[in-house]
């Protein structure tokens, strides 16, 4: 590894200068332990924007870096063909990386988080472009995951291909309700708090979707478009035609389930049930508090 990238790409020890993270109190930035993890099969490393840059110039280079090949070009060929695809137009995966398409510009790459690091890598090969971006702020996803979009549109929008499909008119009430992560407890009983990270997708008057803060358009029987960037948005039904998952085009490692009404009521009731209880406990607590003080204030004064 030293001799074959590490000395070559010019990495350097940065752990004396190593970055800070933050979160805002909503007054000012307060500083943040490190937080960095190592969970199977998930993993972490630290590195800096120029080692990245680096790495990127390689990756785009057919593996070669200034005069050194870092990478045969048939592991580069390798590391970017895709390995499994979610479902009929959503993205693929590669060896390590998601692969994705912004208004007709193919893209891959990959990011990670901790709690307040966010990082993107991003690799358009048509253009021979690599952006890495990494913040170290609690809030600061939204600029991670958005930043290539917000440049690419700066700068290359003479070669963009807006999906402009027109709306068609379908039942858009078979694709509301409340959807759960396909990354959250499904088997175990940790997935009673599934409701409070679940997504719901909404019918607007004008014959779209509510999806978060974005408009979905219908412009199939079960594809959308997503107003803010293009991309689509596909559902999933069964044997019977109920729908049961959403895909993400450009997220093919995420997928959402829907949650059955009966299922997700009685999921809802627990998480008020239980809310509602530590909620009483609070105030006995408080006034159990409250008595005890006046007893002991009486019993000074007498």
């Amino acid at each position: 590894m030293n001799d074959t990238v590490i000395t070559p790409l010019n990495y350097n020890d940065f752990e004396d200068s190593i970055a800070v993270g933050y979160s805002y109190d909503g007054t000012s930035p307060v500083q943040k332990p490190d937080d960095i993890y190592n969970l199977y099969p998930a993993g972490a490393a630290k590195s800096t924007a120029q080692d990245m840059a680096r790495y990127m110039i390689a990756l785009v280079n057919d593996g070669k870096y200034n005069n050194s090949t870092i990478l045969e070009p048939s592991t580069i060929d390798e590391m970017f063909t895709p390995t499994f695809t979610p479902y009929p137009s959503v993205s693929s995966l590669s060896h390590g990386f998601w692969n994705g398409n912004y208004k007709g510009i193919e893209y891959t790459g990959h990011g990670g988080d901790t709690f307040y690091f966010h990082t993107m890598l991003t690799i358009i090969d048509e253009l021979d472009l690599g952006l890495f971006i990494s913040c170290n702020e609690e809030a600061s996803y939204l600029l991670s995951t958005t930043f290539y979009k917000e440049f690419v549109d700066e700068f290359y929008s003479d070669i963009m291909v807006v999906n402009d499909q027109p709306q068609i008119d379908i039942d858009l009430s078979r694709f509301t309700g409340a959807y759960t992560s396909g990354r959250s407890p499904i088997t175990t009983n940790a997935k009673i708090v599934n409701p409070l990270s679940c997504i719901l997708i909404m019918e607007n008057d004008d014959g779209t979707l509510l999806f978060r803060e974005d408009t979905l358009v219908p412009i199939d029987d079960f594809i959308f478009r997503n107003q803010n960037d293009s991309s689509l948005v596909i559902f999933a039904q069964d044997i019977d035609g109920r729908i049961l998952n959403m895909y993400l085009e450009n997220a093919p490692a995420i997928y959402y389930i829907k949650d059955k009404p009966l299922q997700n009521s009685i999921m809802y009731l627990v998480v008020l049930a239980f809310a509602v209880i530590v909620f009483l406990l609070s105030i006995i607590i408080w006034l159990i508090k409250k008595v005890i003080s006046l007893i002991k204030k009486r019993t000074y004064y007498t």
